[in-house]
């Protein structure tokens, strides 16, 4: 016996739940080990099995979430038992159990799980959760976890990116996101990276995600003609949009294209792109701007939607979170705090949404954004409320690029 002691049981179990006849319900979790045994009924490679008891109260907390792909997190009370044949196993009294649906298993790393959900905004890429660096003496953050999950239940993903410097990987926020991505075994994140900590280097670079389709790959189709086929779409039980839908019913269209793959029947397969297709059937758009591939939402992801390049900063005009000034005669950057400000945290004023930036002066900053990998001055906005105050071409090409996030400078 185990004397005072906890333990905590994730993932899926063996079995379906098995009901008792006072009402409690069993589930059996296989623990593989690669520790050497000197027993002779167990090899080197075992298996270590665990029942977990769960109390018929506490089973009616997630009863009716249940399905055969429900994952656990299951903290409990153990004992250590061993068979006739001299097998060890676990019996683990529940004391608090959590159930999670819609992870989907790495093929390539059993036991662990892809990225389940829309990617949150301001996402710059998908990394390894390994690769993250975790600063010393760093407090759990209790609350915000809870509040983390909560909203990963409800809407199949984390509800921001985590954030780390670029040159070092060292997390800087979103403790709790990278918390709960270790607790559901994801094996990749979405991260953003912060360009305003850190140490200035000599050569300071940006990473910048490039578009992830060319304007003439670009038609339209139907929007009835798309079906939902992949899991990620036909599994999620609630949606948060992470676009405009006034900013859209205005305009009457969709300007970002959606992903799709040709089916039988002359339908298409919704491939990336569910916010629009969502956006397009609640407002009755009939047609929606499309790029047609033949891959499936896992390589389009991988081959298409975070292509990113390092892009090298001027030396003389580092930006680091320190006030920077406009020199005389050579730049108009205002005096502010300069960064990147993800899009859907920009307020933009009724005066500027009412209007639309010329079409050749629109085709121009996108052009050289594509040509020099930024734009040629930071959008302005104002620091305690993020309202845009000058940029706003800039902002709308931003946009039309499928960028997440801007060059700003924030003025008081």
């Amino acid at each position: 016996m185990m004397a005072n002691s906890m333990i905590t049981v994730k993932g899926i179990p063996e079995q379906t739940p098995k009901a008792t006849e006072s009402g409690d319900v069993v589930l059996l979790f296989r623990i593989s080990t690669n520790q050497p045994s000197s027993n002779k009924h167990v090899s080197s490679a075992s298996s270590l099995y665990c029942k977990v008891i769960i109390g018929k109260n506490l089973w009616k907390k997630v009863s009716k979430e249940v399905n055969k792909t429900t994952y656990y997190m299951i903290n409990g009370i153990p004992t250590v038992n061993v068979t006739s044949k001299g097998l060890p196993f676990l019996t683990v009294q529940c004391i608090d159990i959590k159930a999670v649906n819609g992870l989907v298993e790495d093929e390539n790393s059993p036991g662990s799980f892809k990225f389940p959900g829309e990617l949150p905004d301001g996402t710059e890429a998908l990394v390894p959760i390994t690769s993250i660096i975790i600063p010393e003496k760093i407090n759990e953050p209790k609350t915000a976890k809870v509040k983390a999950f909560k909203y990963f239940k409800k809407h199949g993903t984390f509800n921001k990116p985590i954030v780390v410097k670029r040159d070092t990987m060292t997390l800087v926020s979103g403790y709790e996101i990278y918390l709960l991505a270790k607790d559901l075994n994801i094996k990749s994140v979405p991260v953003s990276f912060n360009l305003t900590t850190g140490a200035k280097i000599k050569d300071e670079y940006i990473t910048v995600r490039l578009p992830w389709y060319k304007p003439e790959e670009v038609t339209e189709i139907n929007v009835k003609d798309i079906v939902l086929t992949e899991d990620i779409h036909l599994n999620v039980q609630n949606f948060t949009f992470g676009i405009n839908l006034k900013e859209i019913l205005s305009n009457g269209s969709i300007k970002i294209p959606v992903a799709v793959r040709p089916i039988e029947g002359g339908k298409y397969s919704l491939v990336t792109g569910a916010a629009r297709y969502f956006a397009a059937k609640i407002l009755d758009i009939e047609k929606i701007p499309a790029v047609i591939t033949d891959m499936s939402r896992e390589e389009f992801v991988e081959a298409r939607l975070f292509k990113i390049k390092k892009v090298k900063l001027p030396s003389s005009d580092s930006r680091s979170n320190k006030r920077v000034k406009a020199k005389k005669g050579k730049s108009k950057i205002p005096t502010g705090i300069e960064g990147e400000t993800p899009l859907a945290d920009i307020k933009v004023p009724a005066a500027f949404a009412r209007t639309r930036p010329r079409p050749e002066k629109l085709a121009e900053t996108i052009e050289y954004y594509k040509k020099h990998g930024k734009f040629d001055k930071p959008v302005v906005i104002r620091g305690d409320s993020n309202l845009l105050v000058d940029g706003y071409k800039r902002y709308v090409a931003a946009k039309e690029l499928g960028l997440n996030s801007i060059w700003t400078v924030k003025i008081d």
